[in-house]
């Protein structure tokens, strides 16, 4: 049965709701446990656990398989491909484990860091929990259905937090990081066969049907997996422990309101655009309906964020954390920035590009390599910040040649749909430098200089931001775009509809 545009725009609409309401909320409960585990543990406990879990990280990336995308092209899926993908994954759990075994015998060492060993023989469970995993959850994936999600998320992250929460208080120690992690990980197998009970059976019936799309996949997972984890070794191999605490708990910071607003709504958008994959007009569309809403919220996010980094970290982590206020004030923008092009991955994948993606992994991965060690070796602490940054804007720039060659446009028109938010957002922040200056600490009279700064700016951004936008909408004739979305979610009372109406 075909589906209309309009009926895929509410579905997709709908599923995005149910992610971004799980992110948010997940991270509000995250930052809620940072909070009381930054006051009570030092950077160089964070640091340890960095290390820890990007060993873990980067094992499991370079082994990350993509069979959740596989089964979501798949125009039908069978039994016997889920029972076939559930082995695999066991396999691939046994295994994780074995490597993950081998590095706490030998990275200590290698590292000098012998209080590392206990920690990554603890994670070495980590993969085999995740290997009893449902992967008929993906059902629903496949469906846009993510209310299911959102309960398997929520409970997971709430006992997370809880667990790591009475943990830390109770023992003050490194140790109720990896509780959290381990009883996440439990909780979330055990409601992927409660949610979508079925029984699982060993199976390689599908195999060859499986990695038929994965090929690609795989060798861009081990390329992603070594480029978004080295960063951490480069800080403790030049600058040790603590300073790789801070770069963690900056690095988590700087992508709190930008890379994880916008990874559920990419989420929504790939199983969307697979169904348009085949019509290039359709497609190519949606892609820029899609990157005009992203941008219209990342810009003045990623810039505002920056704006106010100094008064957020002094106000939830306390003084002990206020040098990784710069990395924030540098990488958040940059994030902002990468908005314009968040869909590309998406809109890729759902053309089956898998190869391009690869490709531009190895590139990603040479210029992030040569920038962190270029920038640790010459400038240290500050010097890694800022190679880590441009990596950031070369991923950019990648993304999007890589969009406009695929999708078949204009190199400008992605930008010429964003003008409003460009212009936008460099009216706010030009405003919010006037309004510092012109305003003192004490605006607000209740609270303390932080609060009243923080609030100030918050509320003046906002509406420096929207208003500006909405007069350039206005003056510009009110054409169909992010601004014609925002009014339609207030009146009807529903969330951005990524996927514009077919027209009649």
């Amino acid at each position: 049965m075909s589906e209309t545009q309009g009926s895929l725009s509410a579905r997709v609409s709908k599923s995005a709701a149910w992610l971004i309401a799980t992110r948010l909320l997940s991270r509000l409960l995250g930052l809620a446990s940072t909070v009381v585990v930054a006051r009570i543990l030092v950077p160089e406990d964070f640091g340890l656990f960095a290390l820890a879990m990007s060993v873990v990280a980067m094992i499991e990336g370079m082994s990350a398989t993509g069979f959740g995308q596989a089964l979501i092209r798949q125009p039908e899926v069978t039994a016997q491909d889920f029972d076939t993908v559930w082995t695999l994954n066991l396999i691939r759990a046994l295994i994780l484990c074995l490597i993950l075994l081998i590095c706490a015998l030998v990275l200590p060492n290698l590292l000098d860091k012998p209080d590392l060993a206990p920690l990554l023989f603890a994670f070495a469970l980590l993969p085999v929990i995740r290997g009893f995993s449902n992967p008929r959850m993906i059902e629903f994936e496949r469906n846009l259905n993510f209310s299911r999600v959102f309960i398997l998320q929520m409970a997971a992250r709430i006992v997370s937090v809880s667990v790591t929460i009475v943990v830390v208080v109770v023992l003050r120690s490194i140790w109720a990081l990896v509780a959290g992690v381990l009883s996440a990980a439990v909780v979330n197998v055990l409601l992927s066969h409660f949610l979508q009970f079925h029984r699982l059976h060993f199976s390689f019936a599908s195999t060859r049907k499986i990695f038929s799309f994965t090929a690609w996949l795989n060798g861009m997972n081990v390329i992603n997996s070594i480029s978004h984890n080295m960063d951490r070794f480069i800080v403790n191999g030049f600058l040790g422990t603590v300073s790789t605490g801070l770069f963690y708990m900056g690095q988590n910071v700087a992508t709190l309101v930008t890379r994880e607003l916008f990874s559920p709504l990419e989420r929504a958008l790939f199983p969307g655009l697979v169904r348009f994959s085949s019509d290039p007009g359709k497609l190519r569309e949606n892609v820029l309906t899609s990157i005009e809403i992203f941008t219209a919220i990342g810009l003045p996010v990623g810039f505002g964020f920056a704006w106010v980094a100094r008064d957020f970290v002094l106000l939830i982590f306390g003084e002990k954390w206020e040098s990784i206020v710069p990395m924030i004030q540098i990488l958040a923008p940059v994030l902002g920035i990468q908005t314009l092009t968040s869909v590309a991955y998406s809109a890729l994948l759902a053309i089956g590009a898998s190869s391009t993606l690869f490709y531009r992994s190895i590139w990603i991965f040479g210029a992030r390599l040569i920038c962190l060690i270029a920038g640790a070796a010459y400038f240290g602490f500050l010097g890694i910040v800022i190679g880590h940054t441009f990596s950031y804007f070369l991923e950019f720039l990648l993304n999007y040649a890589a969009l406009i060659s695929k999708i078949k446009m204009p190199w400008y028109l992605p930008i010429w749909r964003v003008r409003r938010s460009l212009i936008a957002v460099v009216t706010m922040v030009l405003l919010l430098m006037g309004i510092d200056s012109a305003f003192s600490s004490h605006f607000i009279f209740l609270f303390s200089p932080i609060v009243s700064d923080l609030v100030r700016d918050i509320v003046f951004g906002a509406m420096i931001y929207l208003l500006c936008h909405f007069s350039l909408w206005k003056v510009e004739r009110c054409p169909i775009g992010a601004e014609k979305t925002v009014i339609d979610v207030i009146g009807k009372s529903s969330l951005i509809s990524v996927l514009p109406k077919k027209n009649s």
